[in-house]
């Protein structure tokens, strides 16, 4: 069904997001322009969107400005409108408005996958300041203890801001594969061992965003402690005899062998801490086992 395009449609709206003028245009959505003002806009409103769009316009009027897309529903069909506030001119209202139709929810879609996007990038590119003030903040310290701890603060945003790449590039994110996962977390703290585990059912072993990154967060606990150099000053180091091993656990389950080049007795106390936090979030358990520290969790939930 083809739909009629919406004219242009104007209003002026108050600090507090209440509308005071409103332009003819709005007649044909069937209201009188009278009916709009104060909050009565809000009755053209999709009903399930409409607490978001009410706070959202809000929003955008307590802080001089912006836009926002808004479901409304004309004659039965819901109809999507960019609102977008700017600063009104003297004596009419605090803010001028206009609404642009969303030809359709494709263009809708879109328009909020760019906005995803932007906000992906936004919070990489946050993440990486976090990573270089906390090195910087490393390099200038002279205690050797402090400068690893600052050091192993560094390498659990950089897990984080792996995982925020897996999540967003994934194309279900109730789904994020976990081997691509946990051998980017090798590379990304020089495992020479790699990652093993060629099998089809391991390749397609995954999580929920939240688990895959809690269960990624946990490797990485265990690897840096695995990495830790053994010259007494507690910096990490490559190991070429360190590595990751995948495959299946019972029913239902992923176990993860992190191979040890050397032993280790146990986690510092703070990696072991969290370890032990997040295990419990993800209902996994850790075993020492010869040459190996296993991290086996459930990949199904009840």
């Amino acid at each position: 069904m083809t739909l009629s395009p919406l004219p242009h449609l104007d209003w002026g709206a108050a600090p507090d997001g209440r509308w005071v003028t409103v332009g003819d245009g709005w007649r044909a959505l069937g209201v009188e322009p009278v009916d709009m003002l104060g909050s009565g806009w809000h009755s053209l409103l999709e009903p399930e969107g409409a607490p978001g769009a009410i706070a959202a316009l809000a929003e955008l009027a307590a802080r001089g400005g912006g836009g926002c897309d808004v479901a409304i529903l004309v004659g039965g069909a819901t109809r999507w409108l960019r609102m977008i506030l700017a600063p009104g001119n003297a004596g009419r209202a605090a803010l001028d408005g206009r609404a642009v139709e969303v030809t359709d929810l494709v263009t809708a879609a879109a328009s909020a996958d760019h906005r995803v996007a932007r906000l992906q990038h936004r919070i990489k590119n946050n993440l990486q300041v976090v990573i270089s003030l906390l090195g910087l903040q490393a390099h200038y310290l002279k205690d050797p203890t402090l400068r690893v701890q600052l050091e192993d603060a560094v390498q659990r945003v950089r897990c984080v801001a792996l995982m925020q790449d897996q999540v967003f590039q994934a194309a279900d994110m109730t789904r994020i594969p976990l081997a691509p996962a946990l051998v980017a977390l090798g590379d990304q703290l020089a495992l020479g061992g790699g990652v093993a585990g060629g099998d089809d059912a391991v390749a397609e072993a995954a999580l929920p965003g939240d688990r895959a990154s809690a269960l990624v967060l946990l490797c990485n606990e265990v690897l840096m402690s695995l990495l830790k150099g053994r010259d007494g000053d507690g910096s990490r180091h490559g190991d070429e005899a360190g590595g990751l091993d995948l495959a299946l656990a019972g029913e239902g389950g992923l176990r993860i062998a992190v191979r040890l080049g050397e032993p280790i007795e146990r986690l510092d106390p703070l990696g072991e801490r969290l370890a032990g936090l997040l295990a419990r979030q993800l209902r996994a358990e850790i075993r020492q086992e010869p040459g190996a520290i296993s991290v086996i969790v459930p990949l199904k939930t009840q």
